[in-house]
């Protein structure tokens, strides 16, 4: 019997991430895509924060992931921390979705 092996490969820049992360962070009932949107905006305010005045103001000010791709939409001029940050989240977003959808019931419980 022929065993299938599937690979998921992570990093391709070449795609757009803009309309499709706005969209999965718009999802409210799906407990892993929120609480790595929550880990994600927690440790990009905390690096942020720690950053030289000078540094800091290379990123706009928010208080939610929505927030910062709106304002980063917003400005002109682009930031390739933050570019590298969007197409990665976006991403793994895309992966966990696919993997463990909202009807997905045994994705959300821990077996001791």
């Amino acid at each position: 019997m022929e065993r299938s092996t599937q690979i998921y490969l992570f990093g391709d820049q070449t795609n757009s991430y803009d309309a499709g992360l706005c969209h999965l962070l718009q999802i409210k009932d799906n407990p892993l895509l929120s609480a790595l949107f929550e880990r994600v905006n927690y440790a990009l305010r905390l690096y942020i924060g720690q950053l030289p005045s000078i540094q800091k103001e290379l990123f706009p000010r928010f208080s939610s992931l929505h927030e910062l791709l709106a304002r980063y939409r917003e400005r002109s001029e682009t930031n390739p921390a933050l570019d590298s940050t969007f197409v990665c989240l976006h991403q793994l977003a895309l992966f966990i979705r696919y993997i463990c959808p909202m009807s997905c019931y045994h994705c959300y419980t821990y077996k001791s």
